[in-house]
């Protein structure tokens, strides 16, 4: 629709109550955000007008404008209208009589013909004054583009170590973790997430066999993180090995795990998964990027845009490669991200560690 005088108008009387102070207060919240003045009582009042401008701005022009990209742009408009309403060349009779031509003489109760006619109303004035308000919220810096540039974090491992904790506890607490190099693009983005399902649930994966063939844990999985150029993949279980108290002694338990890990690692690599492994792994990343259920999701969604180089699309782009991804290329990913040795962290009783002391010299031989 076009901005009418009507429009205008009643958008204008809705700021008339902006008192002289208005002007002084967009300056102080145009402070408060450049130089981070955040003493309370500045904030506050900086808050509240910045908060009741913008709602009268978006209450009256955003049915009529919601194709334009944002407040700013609605902004504009406004001042454009109203450096003609507050032209020198008007007064405050013509404006009284250019409200009576247009047939707005009953726009609003509070404001008459008469009102303006009297003097009662410097609407003049007034419009100079919400032109000010208008000039002095533009004052703040345009927003930068939101550049993304991966941290250059990343360091090779060259061999292989173990790091142990004593915690008293019945169960071991394992971790065997690879660093590998990211190129942070969509594609290898979507291959991590589906290597690392098809390592955790698939015909080959940590849960079926480590868990449910080997009986070594209930707690078995793979991860896989990214930051900056750095990226991990870890396999983690916790098996019994020191539980005196019902006679379970496994200290064996440590490396049956590892060694499950490595098999597994494996048979990844060799492609031993199936054609519905890999669809299996497509439908749940699939199912994870649809499901926006609930705010926490939600800040998810936003936060992997605001935080990646393509933008708040992210998901979208992440979403559409997915079928595009072949088993070929989960075999070459695995190959890459397994390259290097590991580092295993294994927390567990003092028996568990000094009954594997053997082994684990042959783990960072």
């Amino acid at each position: 629709m076009e901005f009418t005088k009507k429009l205008f108008i009643d958008f204008l009387k809705k700021l008339i109550a902006f008192d002289k102070d208005s002007c002084s207060t967009i300056d102080v919240a145009s402070r408060v955000v450049k130089e981070r003045d955040y003493e309370e009582k500045n904030a506050s009042k900086a808050d509240s007008i910045v908060s009741d401008f913008q709602k009268q701005v978006d209450g009256v022009l955003s049915r009529d404008f919601g194709e334009k990209s944002g407040i700013f742009a609605r902004l504009q408009k406004c001042k454009e209208q109203l450096a003609l309403v507050s032209s020198a060349e008007k007064s405050i009779t013509d404006n009284a009589t250019y409200l009576a031509e247009t047939g707005n003489a009953s726009v609003a109760s509070d404001i008459s013909i008469d009102d303006l006619l009297q003097g009662k109303v410097d609407f003049v004035t007034k419009a100079y004054e919400v032109n000010e308000i208008l000039n002095s919220s533009a004052k703040l810096k345009k927003v930068l583009p939101n550049k993304i540039k991966p941290l250059e974090i990343y360091k090779e491992n060259t061999r292989p170590k173990v790091l142990q904790v004593v915690k008293n506890n019945s169960q071991a607490d394992i971790m065997q973790v690879y660093k590998f190099k990211t190129d942070n693009t969509l594609r290898e983005s979507v291959l991590g997430e589906l290597t690392n399902s098809i390592l955790t649930s698939s015909s080959i994966g940590l849960f079926d066999n480590l868990r449910e063939k080997d009986h070594l844990a209930y707690s078995v999985y793979s991860t896989i993180e990214k930051t900056g150029n750095s990226g991990e993949i870890s396999c983690n279980i916790l098996t019994t090995t020191d539980n005196k108290d019902i006679g379970e002694i496994s200290y064996d338990n440590v490396k049956k795990s590892i060694d499950g890990f490595n098999r597994q690692i494996a048979k990844l690599k060799a492609g031993e998964f199936t054609d519905k492994d890999l669809e299996n792994a497509k439908l749940a990343m699939k199912a994870n990027l649809l499901n926006t259920e609930g705010s926490s999701k939600k800040l998810d969604t936003i936060n992997l845009g605001l935080n990646s180089k393509y933008g708040i699309t992210y998901a979208n782009k992440l979403y559409n490669e997915i079928d595009t991804i072949t088993k070929q290329e989960i075999v070459d990913f695995a190959e890459k991200i397994f390259r290097n040795p590991p580092v295993y962290s294994i927390a567990a009783s003092k028996d568990t560690l000094g009954n594997n002391k053997d082994y684990f010299k042959t783990l960072e031989a």
